[in-house]
């Protein structure tokens, strides 16, 4: 008698309860920020509390306006940033070219669980550009764009959390932010380690040849530390306006935070939990986040979500843009 094997998974059920825990977690974050955002006034004998829609109507639209062209320049600094990584992958492109590739990423990673779908088309638009070029390495090139990013943001942090004066806690936060950017370094010197590329293990199989191995080699390429110096230094005005954009965003709402390091602290962390690719677009777990950490620093609910819902328009306006240039340049 002979053992029979167990049924294969069905692939439709699988995906049917991915989407299930992806609905529940957007929805449970929803509600969590309905529950800690008053959307109307509040008002007591002690006074009133201003609710989100009058937090929004008091905006201060020209320094919105500014900020959002701060933003689009930000984005203009993470093509440059990108660019210089995907060098290491024998990709040639003009800055223009990748930073029109990263805004119709940008407009199709919008509706889509993080960033996976925004990485998806850029690897795909380099494809489109250069057939001939090796894909592991391109993708190789998006993971180094992604952790050099979060290293600066972490910081950036980091440093303001232990230079601006704050809560008493700010420090051992700052100390766990600072964590990044060294185990990031110590696993970039791990994997370019020739034992690493000489590891049968990792490079035999089919998987390991078609596409651990081009990584490693990516990772090992001698034009790799001038690119990741270079790209470090772009991540660095990156991240800067990123983290300056929110600020302001706190400004332009008329708000002033009792713990200015925890302003830093918190948008780092807002940013890393809507990176998460948990529900499409992050609805939910980024106004979440924001609403969590910015409370940290004192910033009023409303306004935290005020400022993520512009945070949001930004990203949303940028994504037109990227899609208006994708439809011409399909027009010619």
């Amino acid at each position: 008698m002979t053992q029979l094997d167990p049924p294969a998974p069905d692939p439709s059920k699988r995906l049917w309860m991915r989407r299930l825990v992806t609905s529940v977690l957007a929805v449970a974050s929803l509600i969590f920020v309905v529950w800690m955002v008053p959307f109307k006034d509040r008002c007591t004998d002690a006074g009133c509390e201003p609710g989100l829609f009058t937090t929004l109507r008091h905006t201060n639209g020209l320094l919105v306006a500014a900020l959002f062209v701060l933003y689009l320049l930000g984005t203009l600094a993470w093509a440059a940033r990108w660019r210089a990584l995907l060098g290491v992958a024998d990709v040639e492109l003009t800055l223009l070219d990748t930073w029109r590739i990263t805004l119709e990423a940008q407009a199709g990673g919008i509706m889509l669980p993080g960033g996976i779908a925004g990485d998806a088309l850029r690897v795909a638009s380099v494809h489109q550009r250069a057939p001939a070029v090796v894909l592991p390495k391109v993708f190789a090139s998006l993971l180094a764009d992604r952790i050099i990013g979060l290293v600066t943001l972490a910081s950036i942090a980091a440093v303001a959390g232990l230079a601006f004066p704050g809560a008493g806690t700010k420090r051992d936060t700052a100390l766990l932010l600072a964590a990044i950017p060294v185990a990031s370094v110590l696993g970039w010197l791990g994997i370019r380690h020739p034992a690493v590329a000489r590891s049968r293990l990792l490079t035999t199989s089919k998987l390991g040849a078609r596409f651990v191995r081009p990584i490693l080699e990516y990772a090992a390429s001698k034009r790799g530390p001038r690119a990741m110096g270079k790209g470090l230094l772009l991540s660095l005005l990156v991240s800067g306006t990123q983290l300056l954009v929110v600020r302001g965003l706190i400004a332009a709402l008329g708000v002033a935070p009792e713990h200015e390091a925890l302003v830093y602290v918190g948008t780092t962390f807002g940013m890393i939990v809507a990176a998460v690719p948990v529900t499409p677009g992050a609805w939910g777990t980024a106004e979440a986040a924001y609403v969590f950490f910015l409370g940290q620093a004192g910033v009023a609910a409303p306004a935290a979500a005020a400022v993520c819902l512009l945070y949001r328009v930004f990203w949303y306006a940028s994504g037109v843009v990227g899609a208006g240039s994708a439809l011409a340049r399909n027009r010619r």
